[in-house]
């Protein structure tokens, strides 16, 4: 009758420091009687008993699958013992747009992040339902490994991570899409309500079976209008309801998956200013002004060049004020103040000069007439027949000449103050 032991039986693997602990059963307890082979390969055994088996290995620092055989006696293991050499991820963080829409760059990081064959490395994420979603290799070390991840439906919670056959044990938090801000300030559009940012996973508002909401302090505000959302997610453009210079705590919800960050937004005012050009003998400057809360009452004022002697203006309409700079010429400066704030800086000049008739006295003095030609002769600038002239006698609507000759005769070339004349082709000739 023949008679065997037992085969023996491998229960657990570990490695460690360069060693492999096999735990199991059956191992005997003398080394001289037992074989074991990794890979093909026998391995020097350190320690053996009837449960525990020792083998010194190689330092590992990737992830791998070995192939280990035992053999007691003349009795083998019934069937190779796969023995996993895991990955361990601790993080993972998303580079770009990752989302229901996009593929996107994930790098995870840990131990044993690596594959011993690099360019054949297949990588991918495993969810609590065992959903498989792939990620294309891209890089690793023993530390990190990087992959493009396909795009994704829904939400991720909790996955672990697959380097060729070998999946980890530990578990790591990720949700697909999650919307974040990167810029840290919203970029107000011309100081109107419309807004612009940077960010990540902002979705698609085109998308009938995907929901893109903006929230104010975690409320959604059914008045914020999302106008574009870039095609890589990554530029969201947004106007907001009418507000007065307040501040506005704003995040987005994109598929159910609510931004991890939120953005401080302080709008300036919303107003435009287009003054029109007064008339040197003193009119109002009128500020053509667009405000986001017509119902604000303000008192507007403004100063002129270097002076802080505030000029009150008049809201004559919803959209006018009226500000009387007096006489003038020129181009100034200004600043528009509503209730002794500085809201903006700008510019205006006074009204062009415009010729309308002239008149010859005598044989070379010339009158001119017209309207906005000012009361200072040196800020006079006149040229006739393409000669330079002097303005003997100015007044806001005449200025006399002399001509250099009674047979001169051409065109009129006239600037007050800087601002050249109206019609600049008017001409005189000499009787």
């Amino acid at each position: 009758m023949h008679l065997s032991y037992a085969p023996p039986y491998i229960s657990q693997c570990n490695y460690k420091d360069s060693k492999i602990t096999l735990n199991g059963f059956n191992f005997h307890n003398e080394g001289r009687v037992a074989q074991v082979t990794v890979n093909g390969r026998r391995k020097y055994i350190s320690s053996i008993d009837h449960r525990l088996l020792i083998l010194d290995y190689y330092f590992i620092e990737h992830s791998e699958r070995l192939y280990i055989n035992v053999i007691i006696g003349d009795v083998a293991i019934e069937n190779i013992y796969n023995c996993d050499i895991k990955p361990q991820p601790v993080s993972i963080t998303t580079t770009v747009s990752t989302s229901k829409y996009n593929s996107g760059i994930i790098t995870i990081s840990g131990s044993f992040m690596s594959s011993p064959g690099s360019l054949s490395t297949n990588v991918s994420l495993i969810n609590s339902d065992n959903k498989i979603y792939n990620c294309e290799y891209i890089s690793s070390t023993k530390s990190q490994i990087v992959c493009l991840l396909e795009p994704g439906k829904g939400l991720v919670n909790k996955v672990k991570i697959k380097i060729d056959d070998v999946e980890s044990l530990t578990e790591m938090n990720f949700k697909y899409g999650v919307p974040q801000f990167t810029s840290t300030n919203a970029i107000q559009i011309d100081r109107t309500n419309e807004f612009s940012l940077i960010g990540i996973n902002f979705g698609n508002i085109n998308d009938k079976n995907g929901t893109v909401k903006l929230l104010i302090d975690g409320n959604e505000n059914k008045e914020i209008i999302t106008t574009s959302i870039s095609n890589d997610e990554t530029k969201l453009s947004f106007k907001l309801p009418n507000i007065c210079e307040t501040s506005v705590k704003l995040s987005i919800e994109v598929n159910g998956a609510i931004s991890n960050n939120s953005i401080i937004i302080k709008p300036q005012s919303t107003f435009i200013l287009a003054p029109s050009r007064p008339l040197t003998n003193g009119s109002s400057l009128h500020i053509d002004k667009y405000f986001s809360c017509k119902d604000k009452i303000v008192k507007p004022s403004i100063t002129v060049d270097s002076s802080n002697n505030h000029i009150d203006c008049t809201i004559i309409s919803s959209f006018v004020a009226s500000c009387n700079v007096g006489v003038g010429t020129g181009k100034h400066s200004f600043k528009f103040y509503e209730d002794g704030i500085e809201k903006i800086n700008l510019f205006f000049q006074y009204a062009p000069p415009t010729i309308v008739s002239h008149n010859v006295n005598g044989l070379k003095t010339i009158t001119l007439t017209g309207y906005n030609f000012g009361i200072d002769s040196s800020k006079c600038n006149l040229m006739f027949a393409n000669k330079n002239v002097t303005c003997k006698v100015i007044s806001d609507t005449t200025i006399t000449f002399d001509a250099d000759s009674q047979y001169d005769y051409g065109n009129v070339n006239l600037i007050i103050d800087s601002i050249p004349m109206s019609n600049d082709n008017y001409k005189i000739k000499q009787n």
